[in-house]
């Protein structure tokens, strides 16, 4: 009898040590009155941004006045949070970029996004973004995934 409650403790120890833990949904708040700066030069068509420092943040975003509420990230939203932004490539017909889902695993931020087009193109082009404060700190990579669908690993600056 011994026997078997040490070897069922030993198999429910082994097999608890053994497994990863699975990366879990984290919030996350939109900010809608920022651009990327017009003498930022991207390589990438679609440009994506992480970091924990506002200083960092400032060197590629600028706040737009806008005639609605306006809510700015200062120092005070980076205590326990990271800033996170994609930026569309320059087109006519580009919608909306929106942030479906943030999961964080270890040191790492996994953003599922999507990029809406409108039915009927603009007659002018913009580069439509999304800037978010995550719920998370000392986060060292950051993985983008357009549905579903890895398209850029980075290192959160």
């Amino acid at each position: 009898m011994k026997r078997i409650l040490t070897l069922g403790l030993f198999i429910v120890l082994l097999s608890c040590g053994g497994s990863k833990k699975e990366a879990v949904n984290i919030n996350f708040e939109n900010y809608k009155s920022y651009f990327l700066k017009n003498d930022v030069v991207t390589d990438d068509e679609i440009f994506y941004f992480a970091s924990d420092k506002l200083i960092e943040f400032d060197k590629y975003f600028s706040p737009a006045a806008t005639m609605s509420r306006q809510k700015w990230i200062d120092d005070d939203n980076l205590m326990n949070q990271t800033i996170i932004s994609i930026v569309n490539k320059t087109d006519g017909d580009t919608e909306k970029v929106e942030i479906k889902s943030v999961k964080y695993q270890g040191n790492t931020l996994f953003i599922d996004y999507t990029i809406n087009k409108s039915e009927q193109p603009a007659g002018f082009t913009t580069r439509k973004n999304v800037v978010a404060v995550v719920a998370a700190r000392n986060i060292k990579n950051a993985v983008f995934s357009e549905n579903g669908n890895e398209v850029k690993q980075i290192k959160v600056q």
